[in-house]
């Protein structure tokens, strides 16, 4: 098996403690992330060259466009409206069995119909303590998968009949059945396991060959898998060790985005690897699906 080996360049030097999920907002043409424990939302302007941020003022794992124009933010007690233009912040749904002194939400996407997914994590990073939840709307919520550990990726297959899904621990992508009528998932069964290592899958993105994406945290790269078969088919290489997630964008949807982090790096490691926390893009050869707005 031949694995296509690429490398990426910093494109934004950030110096994000957290960098994490990268979104782009085909309607404007930007790309979105955020700095989770910075508390920051950002938003940037490649054809303007032009990077705001956004003060959220709590951890933030997560951000989508609206429908509407503004920004749905996964925070660390529950899911918020965000003002685009004024950072202006209302409570939308906080699920009751959600603890903000124990966890915090992380990693979250909209399903092809709208529905924003997000999930949690323990902020020590206990075992168990968190979930993935599904929010219909701007006031609904239900949980679908207690006793989570670190809920992270999120991806649909083509065909929108297959949700992939990253608990990071498991060192694995579990795939599930998917009704797309009622966002009910079933059957789950790993799609990709990773061999032994040090590293974790972090967040992912499927391109339009239905070929998933996978982040590596301390493990310095992206690689690029068939999750139909577990094939590893490429890997992106970065000099930064926390690889945290990756999205396709650009006008062609033919670049990749990828957010890492500086949050655990020893001195000597920062001092090898300063450009991490960085955003980091490469033109992999494939190309992205424009990402789903919340319709809640």
């Amino acid at each position: 098996m031949t694995i296509h080996l690429m490398k990426a360049d910093l494109v934004l030097p950030v110096r994000a403690d957290l960098g994490e999920g990268p979104v782009w907002d085909a309607a404007r043409q930007r790309l979105l992330f955020v700095d989770i424990t910075a508390g920051k939302i950002y938003e940037h302007d490649f054809d303007a060259r032009r990077l705001a941020a956004i003060e959220a003022g709590a951890l933030i794992g997560c951000v989508v466009p609206q429908a509407d124009g503004q920004l749905v933010a996964g925070m660390a007690d529950g899911i918020w409206r965000i003002e685009r233009s004024t950072g202006a912040r209302v409570p939308l749904v906080k699920p009751p069995e959600h603890d903000a002194n124990r966890c915090r939400f992380n990693d979250g996407k909209c399903d092809p119909q709208g529905r924003l997914w997000a999930g949690t994590m323990g902020l020590n990073l206990e075992r168990g303590l968190g979930a993935l939840y599904c929010f219909p709307s701007a006031t609904e919520y239900r949980c679908v998968l207690p006793s989570v550990s670190i809920s992270n990726g999120l991806a649909w297959s083509l065909d929108g009949a297959t949700l992939y899904y990253i608990d990071s621990p498991t060192r694995r992508v579990d795939a599930f059945d998917f009704d797309a009528t009622t966002g009910g998932i079933s059957h789950r069964r790993p799609a990709i396991v990773l061999p032994d290592g040090n590293d974790a899958p972090d967040g992912c993105t499927l391109d339009a060959e239905g070929m998933l994406w996978v982040a590596h945290w301390g493990g310095a790269r992206v690689t690029r898998w068939n999750p139909r078969t577990g094939e590893h088919l490429a890997s992106v290489g970065l000099p930064a060790p926390h690889v945290t997630s990756c999205c396709f964008g650009g006008a062609a949807l033919d670049t990749l985005y990828i957010t890492t982090a500086r949050r655990g790096l020893t001195p000597p490691q920062l001092e090898a690897y300063p450009d991490s926390g960085g955003v980091f893009a490469c033109r992999p050869g494939a190309r992205g699906r424009p990402a789903n707005v919340f319709r809640g």
